[in-house]
């Protein structure tokens, strides 16, 4: 005897079944989406959070050096001497030392 190895046909989809279909795969897209760009947002605030406190630092950094140039200056320094050690320029200095 000889076995039969067709393969049934598929039955076709109904209406409902395809709109269902459609409903998910929507859904699922809109939640990916949604997701998507939270990550970027994430991402966003995450670089914006690195860089203000780099900037932070960097300008905590300067007023902390021209903290001790004032003092030098006001110690009666060279201005010369203080740009060398502080590396500001003169014209800052005169600035500080000015009040400027």
């Amino acid at each position: 005897m000889h076995k039969d190895t067709t393969i049934p046909a598929a039955e076709p989809f109904t209406e409902e079944q395809i709109q269902r279909r459609r409903r998910l795969q929507r859904e699922k897209a809109e939640r990916d989406y949604i997701s998507d760009m939270e990550e970027a947002r994430r991402e966003g605030l995450r670089e914006g959070f690195e860089k203000g406190i780099n900037e932070a630092i960097k300008k905590g950094i300067k007023l902390g050096i021209m903290q001790v140039a004032a003092n030098m200056l006001a110690v009666g320094m060279d201005i010369r001497q203080v740009a060398s050690i502080t590396e500001l320029s003169e014209a800052e200095l005169d600035a500080l030392k000015r009040g400027v």
